[in-house]
């Protein structure tokens, strides 16, 4: 039997993935300590979680190619089986993201109100906020 291409590659996308969600937790551990002593802000916390959770997301979705090509390879599934199968642990790894981004930006929305009304921040900023929530 011949070299597997497809799954060597599934394989180094994976291990750069999990270098890169190592980087990303080293990260975000590095935030939360400086948050601990006062020395970031709230944002940059949750930028740096929301950084993770997407490190994460795209680790699992590799996880699950390589799984349902495992599963297609031992005759389990069919190649139309398998690529729905893919489609939809992809199309709810999205969603999933989707309302992590909608969360962020609504929380971000929240605290440019708060500073607006404190007049630390323009109406613009504001306004540009609450754009990417559409």
């Amino acid at each position: 039997m011949g070299r597997d291409l497809v799954a060597e590659r599934i394989r180094l996308r994976l291990l750069v993935a999990q270098e890169h969600a190592s980087l990303v937790s080293h990260q975000l551990a590095r935030i939360l300590r400086l948050e601990e002593v006062g020395a970031v802000h709230a944002d940059q916390l949750a930028d740096a979680t929301l950084a993770l959770e997407e490190a994460q997301h795209h680790m699992a979705s590799l996880q699950a190619r390589m799984g349902l090509r495992q599963r297609f390879l031992d005759g389990d599934l069919s190649p139309g089986e398998a690529e729905g199968e893919f489609e939809l642990s992809e199309v709810s790894g999205q969603l999933r993201l989707q309302r992590l981004h909608f969360e962020h930006a609504r929380t971000q929305v929240d605290r440019l109100q708060d500073l607006l009304e404190a007049g630390a921040v323009s109406q613009s900023q504001l306004r540009l906020a609450q754009l990417q929530l559409r």
